[in-house]
């Protein structure tokens, strides 16, 4: 060793002073190049460049204030009354659109200092969470007296009321803690998250200043003022058209072929006399159920022995005395966790069984993006081959396979029929109904998430129910929106619209006497001429008080822009200058046609309230401004879209420069 050292001592010096030089300046070597990447161009905005540190610290600027808002209950906006919002319709949808959202503000002059936001905390948002710490416990009070009063279990005391003093002070210690600790998580000092809650303030005053643009006119707040204060009301006698069928003799085929023709390609609701047959969405499904409940059951009595044997012991080896006068209930407890495990286990194992017999069933087939080419000779693994195996298997129950029996139907109808809507999918971080879930399968809905279609059992993401019961399912069939192919399919509306036409133009025909009985016996004695004739399904009746303004109606049957027009046409044809119950019944009294519905309505006006002064000056200024609002939204398109990241990246010229071209086009779809 002495030799190899001597004889070759000037290179191992030389070799180890280039080791030690390398390790002296590698350090600095790395901090600068990552110096480099850090003030690397990732993107400009309006002529300037965006750095990738710039898009750091905004992407720590959101999570922090997306999850401070979500703990808080949502971003007060002042021109909504201060209802909280949704926070990212403040902090926008991901880190461009937050950065986008910021240089608007900051270049509108709306966004101040860490000062404004840490002001803004301690005051409005603050405020916010002391209203809602005092709306929880009123409505635990409530909820534990209304339990009393019906004789349930109220459960512990409800919280003493306290003051408002006691709300803000609460309020504030929780508002600072939620604050500290959605800056630490994402490693940002106070005074950063205070900026960072400046800027999401500066959006909430933009979005004020959009939402308040239109300016009214005193003759346009006393329109807008009359069209939701001033209001007719009147007691309706709805007569539907099957209540005057004069026969109910099932109809020929040819009347009802014809009948299909005319109104096949129409929506329901769209077509003459609101009749339409296109079907909308409707798909064909089978479902296989692990049922928890069922298979604990099973097990608990199958494994009785063994878990009570194995609570037992494993007791004795931690050294427990059989005597000790808890030892039963210790055994309970251990015998019950140890039957959880075991039936976690036994679900694990049947939920393998069908993962492992799809994803081999599956594995070969050709790939096209996220949806797999099926070929016509292909078959997916039966729910009832699968079945039998896991009872074979993992020695449970044959889990319970259902279908529709290959009958398509609409998504009420699966919740309706079948309960699907008890069972749910988490798509992000929502979950959706297992009926609906089916409409986006790919030949009805398009491309979706999860990818699904027809002919593949769906098995990455199984749905799941209340009780923890878990569900895979196949759609084997399914149609988008679309014309019936034969009237035997809609036979049952067909009928149906028939009678209900007929009826509805015999009403037409002798409206003037149910008009003139009405006026002279009362809407009573109108709705008696039908009652003996009219189906169950189908009785005349008699709205009280129906409330109308030209917006709105209380009644929804008359709440259309043609009816309320017609029934304040006649209200202000009534003398203003009498009351309304002296006035004749012939002018109080009236017929109003409800195509779409196929039915009769009968008005007989009680009142009429018109727009008064002091109404004006209490609810004008109100009034006017929600107007503008709306009119501001309906010109524009509204927030969502003024503010969206496609408006203010076209807005601000955004362009990313390390944008991959297959996600610039995904981000090109239209927002949600």
């Amino acid at each position: 060793m002495l030799k190899f050292l001597r004889k070759y001592n000037k290179i191992l010096l030389v070799a180890f002073g280039s080791f030690l030089m390398v390790a002296f300046l590698a350090p600095e070597a790395v901090e600068r190049i990552g110096q480099q990447s850090l003030n690397r161009t990732t993107a400009t905005m309006d002529g300037r460049n965006v750095s990738m540190l710039d898009r750091q610290q905004a992407s720590s600027e959101r999570e922090a204030l997306r999850g401070f808002f979500e703990s808080i209950g949502g971003v007060p906006i002042q021109s909504l009354g201060f209802r909280p919002l949704n926070p990212e319709v403040i902090i926008g949808r991901n880190t461009t659109h937050w950065l986008l959202l910021t240089h608007a503000v900051q270049t509108g002059g709306y966004a101040g200092e860490s000062g404004d936001g840490a002001l803004w905390l301690a005051d409005v948002l603050t405020g916010q969470v002391a209203d809602l710490l005092r709306f929880q416990d009123q409505r635990a009070r409530q909820q534990y007296e209304f339990a009393r009063i019906f004789g349930e279990d109220p459960g512990p005391p409800p919280p003493p009321e306290r003051s408002d003093a006691e709300y803000r002070a609460e309020a504030e210690s929780l508002v600072m803690r939620r604050a500290m600790q959605s800056a630490g998580s994402m490693r940002l000092s106070m005074e950063e998250f205070y900026a960072a809650l400046a800027k999401a303030q500066g959006v909430t005053r933009m979005l004020d200043s959009y939402l308040t643009l239109d300016r009214p006119s005193r003759p346009s707040s006393i329109a807008s003022a009359r069209s939701r204060l001033e209001e007719v009301v009147a007691d309706v006698l709805i007569i539907p058209g099957r209540a005057a069928t004069p026969d109910t003799s099932e109809p020929d085929a040819e009347v009802l072929q014809a009948l299909f023709e005319r109104y096949r390609e129409a929506s329901p609701g769209e077509g003459e006399f609101g009749i339409g047959y296109t079907l909308p969405p409707r798909a064909a499904v089978q479902w296989l159920v692990l049922d928890r409940s069922q298979i604990r059951d099973h097990i608990a009595q199958r494994d009785f022995d063994d878990i009570e044997l194995d609570a037992e012991t494993e007791l004795a080896m931690a050294g427990r005395d059989r005597s000790h006068e808890d030892h039963a209930r210790r055994v309970a407890e251990l015998a019950e966790a140890m039957l959880e495990r075991r039936v976690n286990a036994a679900i694990n194992d049947a939920q393998r069984i069908i993962r492992t017999a799809v994803f081999r069933a599956r594995d070969g087939l050709p790939l096209t993006g996220n949806y797999y080419d099926i070929p016509s000779d292909w078959r997916a693994p039966s729910f009832a081959e699968l079945s039998a195996r896991i009872a074979r298997e993992v020695r449970i129950p044959e889990p319970r396979v259902r279908s529709t029996g290959g009958r398509l139907r609409t998504s009420d109808e699966l919740a309706e029929e079948y309960g699907l809507d008890r069972f749910a999918i988490f798509i992000g971080a929502t979950p959706v109904r297992l009926n609906e879930v089916v409409m986006r399968v790919r030949e009805i809905g398009g491309p979706s998430e999860p990818p699904m279609q027809v002919g593949l059992p769906v098995v990455d993401t199984p749905a799941r129910d209340g009780a923890d019961n878990i569900s895979y399912f196949l759609v084997t069939d399914a149609r988008p929106t679309s014309p019936p192919e034969s009237w035997e399919e809609v036979r049952d509306r067909l009928i149906a619209d028939h009678f209900s036409l007929e009826g509805y133009r015999a009403l037409l025909a002798e409206r003037s006497i149910a008009v003139s009985i009405a006026a002279e016996d009362g809407l009573e004695d109108a709705m008696n001429l039908y009652m003996d004739q009219a189906p169950e399904d189908a009785q005349p009746r008699v709205r009280r008080r129906v409330r109308v303004t030209r917006r709105q109606s209380s009644a929804a049957e008359l709440d259309t822009t043609e009816l309320r027009a017609a029934i304040f046409e006649r209200a202000l044809a009534l003398d203003p200058g009498r009351p309304v119950a002296e006035q004749a019944m012939s002018q109080r009294v009236f017929a109003l046609q409800m195509d779409n519905r196929r039915s009769l309505a009968i008005v007989r006006i009680n009142a009429v309230q018109p727009l008064t002064i002091e109404d004006f000056r209490a609810f004008g200024d109100t009034v006017a401004r929600g107007a503008s609002m709306e009119r501001t939204v309906e010109l524009t398109g509204g927030v969502a879209d003024a503010f969206s990241e496609r408006a203010l990246i076209s807005r601000f010229n955004y362009v990313d420069l390390d944008a991959d071209p297959e996600e610039a086009a995904i981000d090109d779809q239209p927002e949600a």
